[in-house]
């Protein structure tokens, strides 16, 4: 069980999809959430490479899941909060990097 003085995003598992086509977007994401203890487990591009803003994407509805999905958005710097019906066992937040975050380096 989590100590109640533990961050909330301690062992929070997020993939990083590149949503843009700029290489190395990925890595430049996961190291801003690494250095505030988020664990990125996958990384990869997304399905199109077109996305205008970024997307943070949590499958947990609650106050609490809601919470750790716009800290890492405010670590990015950009982008839109959603919470997806599908249940996904292997991360608890997706994000999609868009143009958006290109503008912020």
């Amino acid at each position: 069980t989590a100590h109640a003085e533990a961050p909330l995003h301690d062992a929070v598992r997020v993939q990083v999809l590149n949503g843009n086509g700029s290489p190395g977007i990925g890595q430049e994401v996961a190291d801003r959430l690494l250095a505030d203890g988020f664990r990125v487990v996958l990384s990869g591009n997304a399905r199109s490479l077109d996305h205008s803003r970024t997307l943070v994407v949590t499958y947990d509805a609650t106050p609490e899941g809601l919470e750790l999905a716009e800290q890492a958005r405010d670590l990015i710097g950009v982008g839109e909060v959603q919470v997806s019906r599908l249940d996904q066992g292997i991360v608890d937040l997706t994000i999609v990097v868009g143009k958006d975050f290109l503008r912020k380096l």
